[in-house]
């Protein structure tokens, strides 16, 4: 998945840099991560391809802000980005590499605090999904008669949903399994 693209289509409507960053908190966290520095070195590099404009404009909370809008050409490198087909990636857990090298430590009590927290996390994330989807919900065109747009908007929530929950599900099965492991091996959590 490209970074340009996603800034490409969610600046269809104008926006600024710092508005940018909740959008991949609320719409994008369960598939996209990109912090600050990295979205604004992509809007500098897709507004020198002509691909962006860019323009100042007062602001309610400060100095003035620069706001993107999507180019026609951005647009069109949008479109060919999406009528190319499925780009298939490698997903990045962190956590997972963690995990790899967690016998390491050699104590079970830390191996349980660290799934506990993926746990709790993955929850979190889970329950905000549901949140959002309970929102959406209250359509009564929800879910498969809405929008083109939204209706294939609703399809990467889906996934979230599905995915974060089975997530949550491997945690609980892992912590289940290492609780009854420190039972045979008699460290308990006290």
């Amino acid at each position: 998945m490209s970074l340009e693209h996603i800034l490409l289509g969610i600046l269809k409507e104008p926006a600024s840099g710092y508005d940018l960053r909740p959008v991949f908190e609320r719409v994008f966290r369960h598939f996209w991560g990109a912090d600050s520095s990295q979205i604004y070195r992509v809007l500098n590099r897709l507004e020198k391809q002509n691909k962006l404009d860019s323009w100042m404009e007062a602001s309610d909370k400060g100095p003035d802000r620069r706001v993107y809008r999507t180019t026609d050409a951005g647009r069109a490198d949008l479109l060919a980005w999406l009528q190319a087909g499925p780009v298939f990636g490698t997903e990045k857990f962190t956590y997972l590499a963690q995990i790899y090298f967690l016998g390491e430590v050699g104590d079970l009590k830390w191996s349980e605090a660290f799934f506990q927290s993926i746990r709790d996390d993955l929850k979190t994330s889970l329950d905000e999904l549901r949140a959002t989807e309970a929102g959406w919900s209250q359509n009564p065109d929800y879910p498969d008669n809405l929008s083109t747009i939204d209706f294939h908007r609703q399809l990467t929530l889906s996934m979230g949903l599905h995915k974060i929950a089975a997530l949550v599900e491997w945690a609980n099965e892992s912590l289940s399994r290492i609780r009854q492991r420190q039972a045979n091996e008699g460290q308990t959590n006290d």
